[in-house]
């Protein structure tokens, strides 16, 4: 059999046409998916998925009366951690001054909420990568001397 015969009965096939054109969107979807996952798109997707389960739960313990930062202090102090934290290096005395204006346990839930996910990790997931068990002790001292019932 020659190409040109193999050709036409290929075009003649309605069902072999069906699987050309399945494999070619196949293809064409692990492209699609694959130029996502390096450009990080997808785990982006993942982030927010996440961030909103993180929402969700925390929504429940937050008490609005006892939140003491306003929304616009809470993304810049998600703001200040995340820089903070990013990058070589951990200021970790940017992370202590955040940290001292928590009045209350919902105001530190609220700033985790703020916070999200950055870079697929949450606050907490950040704090314990980046601060040694003795950082994480004065971090704590800081809340419990502010009588935030809340640790890292």
């Amino acid at each position: 059999m020659n190409f040109d015969n193999f050709k036409n009965q290929i075009q003649n096939n309605k069902t072999t046409k069906i699987v050309v054109i399945v494999l070619i969107a196949i293809v064409v979807l692990l492209v699609v998916w694959g130029v996502l996952k390096l450009t990080g798109v997808t785990s982006k997707i993942d982030d927010k998925i996440a961030e909103k389960k993180i929402g969700d739960t925390l929504d429940k313990e937050i008490s609005t009366a006892a939140i003491h930062i306003t929304p616009v202090e809470a993304k810049a102090y998600a703001d200040k951690l995340y820089a903070a934290m990013k990058g070589l290096g951990t200021d970790e005395d940017a992370i202590y001054e955040v940290f001292a204006n928590m009045t209350t346990r919902s105001d530190v839930l609220y700033l985790i909420k703020t916070f999200g996910v950055k870079d697929s990790k949450t606050l907490n997931e950040w704090l314990t990568a980046e601060l040694n068990a003795n950082e994480r002790t004065k971090l704590n001292n800081i809340l419990a001397n502010s009588n935030v019932n809340y640790q890292f």
